[in-house]
């Protein structure tokens, strides 16, 4: 560990973006993660290796979940009050919580030495049912915090419920994405975008039924070429919904190609005419800034975090209620056929490629560390 860092950022794993914000601070902050790989993610990190110096994982080679939580706890614990560095920024969220006894104990104990500990904060209050005791409790382990990153104002606004209001904190930089990544995938302007594209896990709350159903009738109803659908990710009920496109008689339009590298996705969006993207819960959906970053239009569904911050209404997309089975199928419709909007919605993706960019996450650090 190099003790003249006054930096270090823990997350729970890395995956592309965590690497896109490790690479704005290389010179002047040290990094760590509990484990390899994640369950939820495994695919893609298997997809996307990438190395890092002055990364530290306290289980190399690991799947998070397949280590049991007290020795997780007890690793990480160590970890966080050895920590020499003057500012640690934590992430929040999955397999780390504020509540975790590691992690409340161990920022009590590096506050009590000096230190400043930052939370990376990136769920709002209504991504889910929330009972207000749990929520008046949360703000308990949330005293240790100096001050926060967050996603998006929503975001800064439940933090303020949970305690946050004379703290320090941003609202904005925390999910973002580094655009070079896909400067040379941008350059291919003569594509034939003949396809729709969901990107994520294949689980039930992704509400990927419901979209099966909107696709289906959008097939049904459109007076011109046909667009597949393409459907990148893996998960638990990958089978059950290549068997439903089956059953609706629409597997000759679907394709389901499992996980895929972040460069294969970044091809795969830049052919298509939209990303759909229709969770019933989201704290954010990361392939929505990859999507503004190629100008790709997105049709997503309300209850996911980014859209309060990378999509508007008519200028790069549509956002629908998950449950709006006519809106989408519309929406499909409209930007299938109709080229004029397709091309509004794509040049209106430039309006939010600030947003995406992952300088904004170095600003946020910087303000907070000034």
């Amino acid at each position: 560990m190099d003790k003249e860092k006054n930096l270090v950022f823990i997350w729970s794993s890395f995956l592309s973006y965590h690497h896109d914000k490790a690479g704005q601070f290389l010179e002047e902050a040290n990094f760590c993660s509990i484990s390899s790989y994640e369950k939820n993610y495994y695919e893609i990190q298997k997809n996307n290796p990438r190395n890092l110096y002055g990364l530290k994982i306290l289980f190399p080679g690991e799947v998070l979940e397949d280590v049991s939580f007290l020795k997780r706890q007890i690793k990480l614990f160590k970890e966080i009050i050895k920590r020499k560095e003057k500012f640690i920024f934590l992430g929040n969220g999955g397999n780390m919580r504020a509540y975790h006894p590691a992690i409340f104990i161990g920022s009590l104990i590096q506050r009590f030495f000096g230190k400043k500990v930052f939370v990376m904060f990136d769920t709002n209050f209504s991504d889910r049912q929330r009972n207000v005791f749990i929520e008046v409790a949360k703000a308990f382990f949330f005293l240790p915090y100096s001050g926060a990153i967050c996603s998006s104002p929503s975001t800064s606004e439940y933090l303020n419920f949970l305690g946050f209001k004379k703290k320090p904190k941003t609202n904005f930089g925390l999910n973002t994405i580094n655009p070079e990544r896909f400067l040379s995938i941008k350059k291919e302007e003569d594509l034939q975008r003949d396809q729709f594209v969901y990107v994520g896990r294949m689980s039930p709350e992704k509400n990927i039924s419901f979209l099966l159903n909107a696709y289906s009738e959008y097939l049904k109803k459109t007076s011109r070429k046909k667009l597949i659908l393409k459907l990148i990710g893996d998960g638990p009920m990958f089978d059950e919904y290549k068997n439903l496109a089956s059953e609706l008689n629409i597997e000759k339009f679907t394709f389901f190609v499992g996980a895929k590298s972040s460069q294969e996705i970044a091809e795969e969006l830049n052919k298509s005419k939209a990303l759909l993207f229709p969770s019933l819960s989201e704290p954010w959906g990361i392939v929505v800034n990859e999507a503004v970053s190629l100008s790709v239009p997105v049709i997503i569904s309300e209850k996911v975090n980014s859209r309060s911050l990378l999509v508007r209404q008519m200028v790069n997309g549509f956002c629908l209620e998950p449950d709006n089975h006519e809106g989408w199928v519309k929406a499909m419709m409209l930007l299938a056929e109709d080229d004029e909007l397709y091309d509004t919605f794509s040049s209106g993706a430039k309006n939010f490629w600030d947003d995406i960019n992952v300088k904004s996450f170095r600003k946020a650090v910087e303000y907070l560390t000034k």
